[in-house]
């Protein structure tokens, strides 16, 4: 298709540029802070169907011009292709003249026609260049040689840029090669970023091509590669590598997701040593091991419904070792794969397993940090005379889970407090801590009232009320929080626990994927929608009576009892649950602003079941 040209139009008006002459420039060179030389270009411009402007850079009349650099205070020398093609001896003069005499730090040569041996030796020559840029910018550009590299290294010039270097040179680092020195090698690393000791970890997150393999040979043996699952496929092929350069750097295998990692990785046969996943002290083969325990444990709860699930893991939990703190190394109690191997077990570590393993029965849940009341914990042993009124109140910090249980079966929707360290007893069958209300943990529990948590929003029973908290968030002096902040963090739990509400939410309110920087909207409806859906999924008491009713399917299913021998067992059970309840919290405080507390009752026990004949 031929394309019509109506007009011809300088690219440039003219308070933008200095029409010039061949004396002009090579008189005042010094002067002109010339930053840039190259030949002229055209550009067509569409006005109409197939009928184009001709937008030039400079005129055969008037071959030289000069423009302002726009991101200087230099100029860029523009010389007419045409009049080049006529002039090449005079013009390469007037590049060389340039090259030698400017007195400027740098200097860029954007076509590779106006280089050539005496340009090279002219920029050489100038004291007060230190970069030379050539050709660099375009196709087919300059290609730097090794003749040329000696001679700038006999120079002051400190930097050449290219837009390729010769075969001898690809493996030259040396700092004056800009083009070697910005080539990215491995991912997204450059030689020296590779090299930087400052730098632990490679991070690798796209494809790993050959060419990133090949160039493992500039890793040092301290250097940690770090992977994603999104090229886990390249885990044997990287290990491969380092195995030819005689290398055995760490590699970690970065996932968020572990059930995801598995379902890919459980098949792979991997014997290295050096192959870690999330920062684990364990290598890879040790993790597939831990992780194929962790499965089995939870392979039998298959068949059940979700609340059965969740039973079925808490009790495992609960009941997996004596609570006992390690002073020498704490890991070993608060590890997930640590506390597999060894005696020891804390709260973080009962939490870890639970989450774990509910993570693995496909339960949503999250890791819940809070500050407890522990001036009544002794009353837990009940062999001790314990004062009550010489107690003071005293906290520290601890872990449980929040979690997310839907289930038809038992009618259950909804968020729930879950402690499995707080019924950690090898003799007995507790389930004081089992799925607990935020509104019970504050009535029944040891808790101080309204904290500064996220999670305290989950403690409404009124829209005015989540309003309330979350105005009182802002206000607090620790945080310098806005409504926005408050509800993005916010989404961002509920993204653990019930991803389908916060697509739903995407896809109403399309800015909430993005930070609330940049949401500028009025969030009221946001704030609105998300409140109700609280109020719908939060302080839903789950009876005694519901819970030893999906106990009893386990004591069925797992333990083998005749239906007079479950009901024997599950009597004395719920009666130690009531009794455990009564004893565990005899009272509770509130405390007000000017130091002053109420004590207040406890609430009401949800153990207190009669249990008439064979049924609950």
């Amino acid at each position: 298709m031929n394309k019509e040209i109506i007009g011809i139009v300088k690219l440039y008006s003219d308070e933008y540029y200095k029409i010039v002459s061949y004396d002009y420039i090579a008189n005042n060179v010094n002067t002109l802070n010339i930053l840039r030389i190259k030949l002229s270009e055209e550009y067509l411009e569409e006005v109409d169907n197939n009928k184009y402007i001709k937008r030039v850079e400079t005129e055969a009349i008037n071959p030289l011009i000069l423009i302002d650099d726009w991101f200087s205070d230099g100029h860029i020398l523009i010389i007419d292709k045409a009049w080049y093609e006529k002039n090449k001896d005079l013009v390469m003069n007037l590049v060389r003249i340039i090259s030698k005499e400017t007195s400027k730090s740098y200097l860029e040569i954007a076509n590779s026609c106006l280089i050539d041996d005496s340009v090279i030796s002219s920029l050489c020559e100038n004291t007060s260049l230190k970069e030379v840029s050539l050709a660099k910018r375009i196709k087919n550009g300059y290609t730097l040689t090794f003749e040329d590299y000696v001679k700038f290294k006999n120079s002051n010039i400190t930097s050449v840029d290219s837009f390729n270097v010769d075969e001898k040179l690809k493996e030259n680092f040396d700092d004056i090669i800009k083009y070697n020195n910005s080539i990215k090698l491995i991912g997204d690393y450059t030689y020296k970023q590779i090299k930087d000791p400052s730098l632990s970890k490679l991070y690798i997150k796209n494809v790993i091509t050959d060419y990133d393999l090949a160039n493992f040979k500039y890793l040092d043996k301290d250097k940690i590669i770090l992977i994603y699952i999104n090229n886990i496929e390249y885990l044997s092929k990287i290990q491969n590598r380092l195995q030819e350069l005689n290398l055995n750097n760490k590699i970690i295998i970065n996932t968020k997701n572990k059930n995801e990692l598995n379902s890919i990785v459980f098949d792979m046969d991997i014997k290295a040593d050096n192959i870690f996943v999330n920062n684990e002290d364990v290598t890879f083969k040790k993790y597939l091991e831990y992780e194929k325990l962790l499965y089995s444990m939870i392979e039998p709860a298959k068949s059940l419904s979700p609340f059965e699930k969740y039973i079925y893991a808490y009790n495992i939990t609960k009941q997996f070792k004596k609570y006992k703190k390690s002073e020498e190394e704490p890991t070993l109690s608060r590890n997930l794969y640590k506390i597999l191997d060894n005696e020891y077990m804390v709260c973080v570590g009962f939490s870890e397993l639970f989450g774990d393993l509910l993570e693995k029965l496909g339960i949503n849940n999250i890791k819940l940090d809070v500050s407890v009341d522990i001036s009544y914990d002794d009353v837990i042993d009940h062999s001790k005379e314990i004062d009550l009124e010489d107690k003071t109140t005293d906290s520290r910090g601890h872990a449980r889970r929040y979690v997310y249980i839907k289930d038809k079966k038992y009618d259950i929707d909804g968020f729930y407090i879950s402690d499995p360290t707080w019924d950690n007893d090898l003799e007995n069958d507790y389930y004081n801590h089992l799925a607990l209300t935020d509104e019970e943990i504050t009535k029944h529990r040891r808790y101080n009232y309204l904290s500064i948590s996220k999670f305290e929003l989950f403690n409404i029973s009124s829209i005015e009320e989540f309003y309330q908290k979350i105005n009182f968030l802002c206000d607090k002096k620790e945080f310098s929080n806005t409504p926005s902040d408050i509800i993005y963090d916010l989404i961002n739990t509920l993204k653990i626990l019930d991803i389908k509400f916060v697509r739903m939410l995407e896809s109403k309110y399309e800015y909430i994927k993005n930070t609330p920087y940049h949401w500028n909207k009025n969030i009221s409806s946001l704030i609105y929608d998300i409140g109700n859906y609280l109020i719908s999924h939060v302080n839903k008491t789950i009876s005694g009576e519901k819970i030893f009713e999906a106990v009893k399917v386990l004591y069925s299913n797992f333990y083998g009892y005749d239906d007079d021998r479950i009901f024997d067992i599950l009597k004395d059970t719920v009666s130690k649950n009531k009794e455990r309840d009564d004893n565990l919290f005899p009272k509770r405080y509130k405390f007000y602003s000017d130091g002053k507390k109420e004590e207040l009752p406890n609430y009401f026990n949800r153990f207190d079941i009669k249990m008439d004949g064979k049924k609950l």
